[in-house]
């Protein structure tokens, strides 16, 4: 809050300020913070307010606790914190000051609510090669596949991940902040649309000008930027789709669907060129498969810790020959038959 804001927060005992607000005391002292900070409060406004502040040690109370809030504006929620505490214009008025009573109604619960937050716009990526597991404070479970680059949007209307680049496996949690048994909705969002969670543990991979997501456990709706309805896909289902349309809808194997997230790249019956546009996901440089050895297929489940080994086991179950011309120059070719 202002610096110039003439209300001073009441001095209040450790014992007193660890105690629950009444809800109704709460929220009329969220309404007061966001017409005093709003800067639209006139003098009979003010002095209703100073009024309504000592007419009952339990206003005080509340003023002082939402004094404490507005001095940590830092570690507010975005959500609330940027629109209530700077007046940006980002929420409706009336869900910021539900949302603000909510923190200060009981101080664990407050104190919970603002770890449900991660910090707005955090990104997490990681390199060619490298794989990360984040568990974010509302208790959902990310684990990013190489290349891959996420960032963060909670807000009190809902809770998004968005993908930039490369592919993310989620695990869902329940909403810490859900009321009447309505949490707010989990999304992903891509370049061309977003996923809605229904409960689920599921893939999602950012191609070129295309989305993919493969659904491991529960149920996910798949809605393109400009699409119509949501298509929505079950367990054991993976879809694809564009900024306007759903592609047809395939089963995938649930352990081979995120054999990535266990460290294996797992395949079944793919062409060579195929398999080898994969394994580069993974690797530095460049893996050149001639065209005489493309159209050979290829089964099997390989420890991606190891991608030297991955191209040497390639000898051993096709009529190849490998080549390592420096450590980012590989190429796949024909076996010579003398």
């Amino acid at each position: 809050m202002k610096q110039a804001n003439p209300i001073a927060a009441a001095g209040m005992a450790p014992s007193e300020t660890n105690r629950s607000l009444e809800r109704r005391i709460a929220m009329r002292a969220a309404e007061w913070f966001v017409l005093l900070d709003s800067g639209e409060a006139g003098a009979t406004e003010k002095a209703d307010f100073q009024r309504w502040h000592d007419s009952d040690p339990e206003h005080a109370r509340a003023w002082a606790r939402i004094q404490h809030v507005s001095r940590r504006a830092g570690s507010v929620p975005a959500a609330i914190g940027s629109p209530i505490l700077r007046r940006a214009a980002m929420l409706d008025r009336r869900i910021a000051i539900k949302a603000l009573a909510l923190l200060i109604a009981a101080p664990p619960a407050a104190v919970l609510a603002w770890n449900m937050w991660p910090q707005q716009g955090q990104r997490y990526v990681t390199a060619t090669g490298e794989q990360r597991d984040v568990t974010l404070p509302d208790g959902t479970r990310l684990r990013l596949n190489t290349a891959s680059d996420i960032s963060l949007a909670y807000s009190t209307h809902e809770r998004v991940v968005v993908l930039h680049t490369g592919e993310v496996l989620i695990e869902t949690a329940s909403d810490p902040m859900q009321t009447q048994g309505a949490g707010r909705p989990f999304l992903v969002r891509t370049a061309e649309g977003q996923v809605r969670a229904i409960g689920t543990r599921f893939v999602v991979r950012q191609l070129d000008a295309m989305s993919i997501v493969s659904v491991l456990q529960g149920a996910v709706e798949l809605m393109p930027m400009h699409g119509s309805a949501p298509r929505r896909l079950e367990a054991g289902q993976q879809g694809s789709f564009d900024e306007h349309s759903v592609g047809a809808v395939e089963a995938v194997d649930a352990t081979h669907g995120g054999a990535w997230a266990q460290g294996v790249l797992a395949v079944h019956d793919v062409r060579l060129d195929e398999f080898v546009a994969e394994l580069s996901r993974y690797r530095r440089g460049y893996i050149r498969c001639d065209a005489a050895v493309a159209h050979l297929r290829l089964t099997g489940a390989f420890q991606l810790a190891d991608t030297d080994r991955i191209l040497q086991n390639l000898i051993e179950l096709l009529p190849v020959e490998v080549t390592f011309y420096t450590r980012y120059w590989t190429a796949i070719s024909a076996r010579n038959a003398g």
